[in-house]
């Protein structure tokens, strides 16, 4: 099974974001749409039942408190030169960060290290640009607010490849304070 950790955003956060999705500029361009929007705080991959066990119960001991996130502007992946993934950005770090270094290092011993990461919500996944330079002039016209939300769980997920399309389904939810 294919498992990564997350946060799940609130309602009305997902329902901004699927605003901001909308303003996508897809008539020049081909994206993939993300529908389930989430930020990433690690990807585990590929995992058999027996580490799926060990996973639970490290992460039953984290102990941070809840923190609040608010949306930032709109990014990309690698760079602007080659787009690849549009993504919406959250501030301030500090906090999300520590919980991602949290998860580094109570998992070290079962995945590698992810040293690119950076905490954001994915948008789109970039098929084709047919004129860069129109598609950049567009992406700067949509202006994010900085709507802001407490982030009081993470969760274990699994991804699925179901009818050509990624469906994540949650397997178990971890407060923030360290009971799940």
């Amino acid at each position: 099974m294919t498992l990564f950790i997350s946060i799940r955003l609130p309602d009305e956060i997902q329902q901004y974001v699927q605003t901001i999705h909308n303003l996508l500029p897809k008539q020049h361009s081909t994206f993939v749409l993300s529908k389930q929007y989430h930020i990433t705080l690690k990807f585990l991959g590929d995992v058999d039942k027996e580490k799926l066990e060990q996973i639970k119960t490290r992460l039953s001991s984290i102990f941070l408190k809840p923190f609040t996130l608010h949306l930032a502007p709109i990014g990309y992946f690698p760079d602007t030169q080659k787009i690849r993934v549009i993504w919406l950005g959250v501030e301030p770090q500090k906090e999300v960060g520590q919980l991602h270094e949290e998860l580094e290092k109570i998992l070290k011993d079962l995945f590698t290290k992810d040293e690119r990461w950076h905490p954001h919500i994915t948008l789109a996944r970039v098929k084709t640009i047919q004129n860069k330079k129109l598609f950049a002039n567009m992406m700067q016209q949509i202006q994010i607010e900085p709507k802001v939300f407490t982030v009081h769980e993470f969760v274990l997920m699994e991804s699925k490849l179901e009818n050509g399309k990624y469906n994540h389904y949650e397997i178990e939810k971890y407060k923030v304070n360290g009971s799940s």
